[in-house]
């Protein structure tokens, strides 16, 4: 969108929406180490994710015994 141009009105969940562009910036290069750490983070949730839905795939779940957090960490470190 182009600086002060307006969308044609469309319907998100239930609600119409309408949006304006106020200001614009061009895209630029981003380098590597700007953005190295949520990379790195991104990455981590990701395997961890795909870890827990292998895990939960095979195994009984029982609640209260284990937490989400203690998987996750399980995950990243090993």
């Amino acid at each position: 969108m182009q600086e002060g141009e307006v969308c044609s009105p469309y319907e998100q969940e239930g609600t119409y929406c309408v949006i304006k562009c106020l200001s614009r910036e061009e895209n630029q290069a981003v380098s590597y180490e700007d953005v190295e750490s949520r990379i790195e983070r991104t990455l981590q949730v990701e395997e961890a994710s795909e870890y827990i839905s292998k895990m939960g795939e095979d195994m009984e779940i029982r609640e209260g015994e284990i937490s989400a957090e203690e998987v996750i960490l399980g995950a990243v470190s090993g």
